[in-house]
């Protein structure tokens, strides 16, 4: 891999509904895993909080989502694995959305 290292992708305070876009972590080449970590602090007021970590396999032209963490009304903690390494099925989707509880 190109780039090694511990990368933070957002750190929001969410006050409000809202959709937040960051720029891309770059210079990934070669990197065939990842573990993505959501650490949400729930404080008060709202009901659900979902965070989307997409990628791009055409230099950011395409966005496709790969992790979907859900939250309610408590802390936690959540984690996804995800390897180039193992092998899946094809499969046609017929939205381009990850439903909830899907990871």
């Amino acid at each position: 891999m190109d780039n090694p290292g511990v990368f933070t992708l957002s750190a929001l305070q969410i006050d409000a509904p809202k959709t937040a876009l960051v720029d891309w972590t770059e210079d990934l080449d070669g990197m065939s895993a990842v573990t993505l970590e959501a650490s949400f602090q729930y404080g008060s007021g709202g009901a659900s909080c979902s965070a989307i970590v997409v990628t791009s396999l055409d230099d950011g032209q395409t966005q496709i989502q790969i992790a979907r963490f859900d939250f309610t009304t408590a802390s936690a903690i959540k984690t996804a694995n995800l390897s180039g390494l193992l092998s899946k099925a094809v499969a046609a989707l017929a939205a381009r959305t990850l439903k909830q509880a899907t990871l």
